[in-house]
């Protein structure tokens, strides 16, 4: 109610308001006609009546009734900015009421738009939003628009037209960048960004510095071949072949030792027997340990990948092996290599 008692009051006091001179007289008729319509509800013909008034000369109530038509058009935008133009020509000489008015519309519009900020990165492109001109490049200020989606477009002759979406979310500022291609002509003068300096007869040369080399050569070689397998396998050979002769002689030595215990009369040469069986039990196995302890350290130094070799290495290779025998006088253990 308020708002529209405001309005029918400049509506009022509108004639006094123009001075008698020539364009007096066209601002007073062009703003009786926006009256006029402005009445009859044709909000877009009593904009443009207003609008020919303020070309005529400027006043307080046709800017007011313009911003009023332009709320009514739903163009928010323009709508504030004719009310901000009213506070920067008339704010110090307007009356309380009126000043009132126009500040009260603009935060009411201010609190339902957003700040955008446009980039665009040539000078002079046409900038619009929603089709309507905003100006050229660089566009210094950041444009109000309303809540919701916007389309925003940068045109330049010779290039593709540049566009972008952006939503606007009331109270908040954003920012679209606006990217226009270069013009052929530009793109064709421009020198690639990876050719190298042409010298004084037109040949291409690279600078005094010679590029690094990808693959640098290669440091000395280390002899990283490892004994061969066969070494291995002749130790493993002889601890297997101890711990057989081991396990048997241990065995006969149980036996004989039975046969002693049980026997009699029990002879000196029994005994003797006896005794050599187990000093050929105990070398059996100190051979048994040795062996074996020569194959794990061989297991680490040979290197398995050397193949089977060649014929001469095979017939080379140490054969290592144990046999355990027994006599009529007793036992013998011996050894192939």
């Amino acid at each position: 109610m308020m708002r529209t008692l405001s309005f029918v009051l400049v509506l009022v006091v509108a004639p006094a308001a123009f001075a008698q001179s020539g364009d007096g007289e066209a601002a007073r008729a062009a703003f009786a006609r926006g009256v006029e319509h402005m009445d009859a509800g044709r909000w877009q013909q009593a904009l443009d009546a207003f609008q020919e008034s303020i070309a005529a000369k400027p006043t307080q109530v046709a800017m007011l009734n313009a911003g009023r038509c332009l709320e009514s058009l739903h163009r928010p935008r323009e709508a504030l900015a004719i009310y901000e133009r009213f506070l920067a020509n008339f704010g110090s000489e307007a009356t309380a009421q009126r000043r009132a008015l126009a500040e009260a519309r603009i935060t009411e519009l201010r609190a339902a738009m957003g700040g955008v900020r446009i980039v665009v990165n040539r000078a002079g492109a046409d900038v619009s939003v929603d089709g309507e001109s905003l100006g050229r490049s660089p566009i210094a200020e950041a444009v109000m628009l309303p809540a919701g989606r916007h389309a925003v477009e940068a045109r330049l002759a010779g290039v593709p037209v540049a566009t972008a979406a952006v939503t606007v979310r009331a109270g908040e500022n954003t920012e679209v960048t606006l990217t226009l291609q270069a013009p052929a002509s530009e793109a064709a003068h421009q020198p690639e960004p990876d050719s190298p300096p042409v010298g004084p007869d037109g040949d291409s040369r690279g600078s005094d510095r010679p590029d690094p080399d990808p693959f640098p050569p290669p440091g000395p070689e280390v002899d990283r071949t490892g004994l061969a397998p066969m070494w291995f396998w002749g130790a493993a050979g002889l601890a297997a072949a101890g711990a057989v002769a081991t396990g048997v002689l241990g065995a006969l030595v149980i036996v004989k030792n039975d046969e002693y215990e049980s026997s009699s009369p029990r002879t000196v040469e029994d005994r003797e027997a006896g005794k050599d069986l187990v000093l050929m039990t105990d070398v059996a196995l100190g051979v048994t340990l040795a062996a074996a302890v020569g194959a794990v350290i061989l297991f680490t130094q040979t290197d398995f990948g050397a193949g089977a070799g060649s014929s001469e290495e095979r017939a080379t290779t140490p054969r290592f092996g144990l046999s355990v025998g027994s006599g009529f006088s007793g036992f013998s253990v011996g050894a192939t290599f």
